[in-house]
């Protein structure tokens, strides 16, 4: 009976170390309640292997003491005891960031003027007041995360390669800073796990999956996703993420997207887009809409509404850097049209000039910019079951 328990206690041993693994993996899909077990093992596995562990040496002394025949069942306990000495270190291995990406805790900056990128490389743009900082998408679908404070507030830039998502987010919750990392993938979306309190958070939407903080959610922080050349001519003193020396060898080639849109596999309905089409995803009003990226690029501007808000989404003379505003100002709905003289400038009905940056030029009125989401269908798709789509005007 003994060396019956002994080998159940090992096999739970391996249970722990080996069902997160077989649930949380990428490429796969994630049933709900396997995955709330999958990450429940992995809160509770560290401390459950040691408690195994003790259960079990009592158990191992005693057999190896009155083996009979001596070395056959000896060796087996020997065999037994190895999954139970292992897992305690192997359930506090995080094979995300120790094998495959290195997340940032305390990042270095060097000035944009410093800085080796192409111009169309593109980059996360963050601004406080008048400091401004860019995180290469490049060295971002390599690290995931960085861990930040900028103008004093802790940020958490994050890109996930695998949906095309770059969000930023707030680390402040319920008055703590939280430190983020990498904690998983949850249908190909990357889940972040904070250091403070081990709950889990989907890297796209933000929402606390599981964990002591599950049901929250983190406050999204505006940000961009420009081209280097153009973020540094709107600012010429920004910072950028410097890179890490010993990952740079990791850090995604120019062409990483045509392969990543190669990759058949996805785990959420599709359609009326392929999979991994590239949308901007906008919510507003209370409602979600997908763009598909390549309408929205072969024009300079989209005039829209996302629930009842008026929406209008600006196309930069780069071809790849858009972004979102809300087309209402004192007066009324902005209706904003190309410029045919200026190809960086827009115009209204009134004949005010409207820039980029989505105010009137000379600075004057602004209008409020609406977050966007960048990001494959699927993950759209999956993320805002209730989403509905632009179609571009005939």
């Amino acid at each position: 009976m003994r060396t019956v328990i002994l080998a159940a206690l090992a096999l739970c041993s391996v249970v722990l170390v080996v069902l997160p693994h077989a649930v949380i993996r990428p490429f796969a899909a994630q049933d709900p309640a396997q995955l709330q077990v999958a990450l429940a093992v992995v809160r509770w596995a560290p401390s459950l292997s040691i408690a195994v562990l003790l259960a079990a040496l009592p158990l191992a002394v005693a057999v190896w003491r009155g083996a009979r025949p001596v070395w056959p069942r000896r060796v087996a306990v020997a065999f037994a005891m190895l999954p139970l000495a292992a897992a305690p270190l192997l359930t506090r291995f995080n094979v995300y960031e120790r094998v495959f990406f290195h997340s940032i805790r305390t990042p270095g900056f060097i000035a944009a003027s410093a800085a080796h990128l192409d111009a169309r490389d593109m980059v996360l743009a963050v601004r406080s007041g008048a400091l401004s900082r860019a995180y290469p998408v490049r060295a971002m679908t390599f690290h995931h995360i960085v861990n930040d404070v900028l103008g004093g507030a802790p940020i958490a830039v994050t890109y996930c390669s695998l949906c095309h998502t770059g969000a930023v987010w707030s680390r402040v919750v319920g008055g703590r800073t939280l430190t983020l990392h990498i904690g998983g993938i949850n249908n190909q979306n990357m889940l972040m796990r904070d250091d403070e309190t081990g709950t889990f958070w989907q890297q796209s939407t933000g929402l606390a999956v599981a964990g002591p903080l599950a049901g929250s959610s983190l406050r999204r922080v505006h940000s961009d996703e420009l081209s280097f050349a153009l973020w540094r001519d709107e600012s010429p003193r920004g910072e950028v993420l410097a890179p890490v020396a010993a990952d740079t060898a990791e850090y995604a080639p120019a062409n990483w997207e045509e392969h990543m849109g190669q990759r058949a596999s996805v785990v959420a309905p599709v359609g009326p887009f392929a999979a991994r089409d590239l949308v901007f995803g906008i919510t507003a009003g209370g409602a979600d809409r997908a763009y598909l990226a390549s309408s929205v690029r072969s024009s300079r501007v989209v005039l829209d509404h996302v629930g009842a808000v008026p929406v209008a989404l600006l196309v930069a003379t780069d071809g790849q850097s858009v972004r979102a505003f809300e087309a209402h100002a004192a007066g009324g709905d902005v209706e904003l049209f190309a410029d045919p003289q200026r190809p960086s400038t827009w115009i209204d009905a009134t004949g005010a000039v409207w820039g980029f940056d989505g105010c009137t030029q000379p600075a004057g009125r602004c209008l409020q910019p609406l977050p966007v989401m960048r990001s494959y269908w699927f993950d759209w798709r999956g993320r805002h079951p209730s989403t509905s789509v632009w179609t571009p005007p005939r």
